[in-house]
């Protein structure tokens, strides 16, 4: 094992079960079969979609296979330090550990050529393990800026034996060939409207889960205003179950929209916060419209730069549904309604 940075190995351990989390076999069951097949599993939604969550339901129903697991922070935009944390991650996810020489860890710069020979080793030491499955799961890859960090990734996705599999969890698309992953079919790729919750899961969600029994309206109700998304159902879940009497939920549902308090503070904090500046004023400004394409946003922005904005905006997974047959799309509701009370 290398001199590497120090690491929190709380870093490094999956995190604990959340209360109140509704079990989904069939995404789970989808998630561990491309963990067999192919070299990239691909989680990518905006903040508060379940994505953590589900890739933890899905490395426990592997059995006897070992998982490095490494949640990622700013620190790791730094090259030595990524590659420290990933080989602390295996270090800890494999049953006796890693060997790695010390050889060529010290001599990394920023560049990721640099990073090759200590990545070879890693490489080999996980083939030489002869173990029939290894899973790698990069935990809020969109933390990571670094173009030396996506390149050494890369090396990795290349370079993978056939029993090496990636999971990633990711707010944005990374900047990975995922193109050419899916030409070959060695990715799987899932996102916001797999995430999402349909009508039966949000009432089962809803009795199981929260003791709650919603009307056929307040069903109808609750799947309009929240489209599914996970975050909002569970502080609705949270909201309502302070109210003891029928007619105080029902009445709370009829106004529950983005501009609910704690909605508001999820939305601000976890996701307009971190947008640059002219994407957030964009966000803002857009968000009366019921539909958006490039030429409504540039009208109603005067930005002429709206179209690549609206792109951006799309590639972060900024609550943008695409409608089908056209080039347009459309704000999750609550969003819109956060954006227009902001």
């Amino acid at each position: 094992m290398p001199d590497t940075l120090p690491i929190p190995k709380t870093k490094l351990m999956p995190p604990q079960a959340v209360e109140r989390v509704l079990p989904r076999p069939h995404l789970v069951s989808r998630i561990t079969r491309a963990l067999r097949t192919c070299r990239l599993t691909l989680l990518s939604a905006p903040a508060g979609s379940g994505k953590t969550t589900l890739a933890l339901q899905a490395i426990r129903q592997l059995q006897k296979v070992p998982v490095a697991w490494l949640r990622l922070s700013e620190d790791e935009n730094d090259l030595q330090a990524f590659l420290s944390a990933v080989i602390a991650a295996w270090d800890m996810g494999l049953p006796r550990g890693l060997a790695l020489s010390k050889a060529h860890f010290n001599s990394i710069a920023e560049k990721a050529s640099e990073a090759h020979p200590l990545l070879a080793s890693l490489l080999n030491e996980l083939i030489a393990t002869k173990l029939p499955q290894l899973v790698l799961v990069l935990d809020d890859y969109h933390v990571i800026q670094n173009e030396a960090v996506h390149q050494a990734l890369i090396y990795l996705l290349d370079h993978a034996p056939p029993d090496l599999h990636m999971l990633i969890t990711s707010r944005v698309n990374p900047p990975l060939p995922i193109a050419r992953l899916r030409l070959i079919n060695q990715l799987t790729e899932i996102h916001l409207t797999d995430l999402k919750f349909d009508a039966q899961e949000i009432r089962t969600y809803f009795q199981k889960l929260w003791q709650i029994e919603l009307t056929p309206a307040e069903e109808a109700l609750v799947c309009e205003r929240t489209d599914g998304w996970v975050a909002s159902l569970h502080l609705l879940g949270l909201t309502l179950k302070q109210l003891d009497d029928p007619r105080q939920q029902h009445a709370f549902l009829s106004r529950f929209t983005g501009s609910n308090r704690l909605i508001y503070q999820l939305l601000a904090e976890e996701v307009l916060d971190h947008q640059p500046h002219e994407l957030r004023m964009f966000l803002l400004e857009t968000s009366i419209l019921l539909e958006l394409s490039p030429q409504l946003c540039r009208a109603v922005t005067g930005n002429p730069k709206a179209a690549e904005l609206l792109q951006e905006a799309y590639r972060r997974n900024l609550f943008l549904t695409a409608l089908e047959n056209r080039a347009a799309y459309r704000y999750h509701d609550l969003f819109a309604d956060f954006c227009n009370t902001s």
